[in-house]
């Protein structure tokens, strides 16, 4: 009786996910090698109203005394046992079921994971992200290699994808793949334009350290002026 009552439950699990309300079966999908359909038992607990009987005794007529009862009501559980339709499925290779209950077989199976994000689509078929390839999505592809990068000037291939650049003297565009010149800086001032350096003054004369200043001399420049008499400086 357990062991007919776990049978049960477990139906009762798959029933709900294949059959309808009217218990009629639900499609195949793809990936389907046979399908069976069974009548089954299908034990549940129900509920119903129970009525329930109280005697007791009271005067019939106002002369004797009679038994009688009044009647209540209780809620009350029940064994129900129903047959009901159950659909068996076996899966083709290389397909398998989402779920256990499921009456299709919508999963591809691969002998190797699809990696890099890729997804099993078919029997050892993997649908690769952009940038990946290879039976099972393990190779990078060189998109730089291709015409697809649409890169102005240079192209850098990284794994899964790629990015541009630009050659010196130029920058990144806003669509990150045209190049720009960047602007030539503006060039120095001359010398002569921004003020006179110290090369453009005159050199003092040999005069003006000895304090020769605002004279105007003749003669020999390196002799000292002769004494006159009594020592006096002409």
């Amino acid at each position: 009786m357990a062991l007919l009552q776990l049978v049960a439950t477990t139906l009762t699990c798959l029933l709900s996910t294949n059959l309808g309300v009217r218990g009629q079966v639900l499609k195949e999908g793809r990936g389907v090698c046979s399908k069976q359909t069974l009548r089954v038992p299908l034990i549940y607990n129900e509920t119903f109203i129970q009525p329930v009987y109280h005697p007791f005794l009271t005067t019939c007529k106002g002369l004797r005394t009679c038994s009688t009862y009044r009647t209540t009501y209780r809620v009350s559980y029940r064994q129900v046992t129903k047959e009901v339709l159950q659909t068996s499925i076996t899966c083709c290779p290389g397909w398998q079921k989402n779920h256990p209950g499921a009456t299709s077989c919508d999963q591809a199976l691969c002998h190797k994971p699809c990696r890099n994000g890729g997804i099993c689509t078919r029997p050892n078929v993997c649908l690769c992200r952009p940038g990946w390839g290879g039976k099972y999505c393990q190779i990078d592809v060189d998109e730089c290699r291709t015409p697809i990068h649409s890169c102005f000037q240079q192209c850098v291939n990284t794994l899964g994808s790629y990015h541009c650049a630009c050659h010196p003297g130029f920058s990144l565009g806003a669509d990150e793949k045209s190049c720009q010149e960047q602007p030539t800086p503006s060039p120095a001032l001359p010398t002569s334009e921004a003020g006179m350096d110290s090369e453009h003054f005159p050199e003092p004369s040999p005069y003006a350290a000895r304090g020769y200043q605002g004279r105007t001399h003749t003669g020999a420049l390196d002799t000292p002026p002769a004494a006159g008499p009594g020592g006096v400086t002409e």
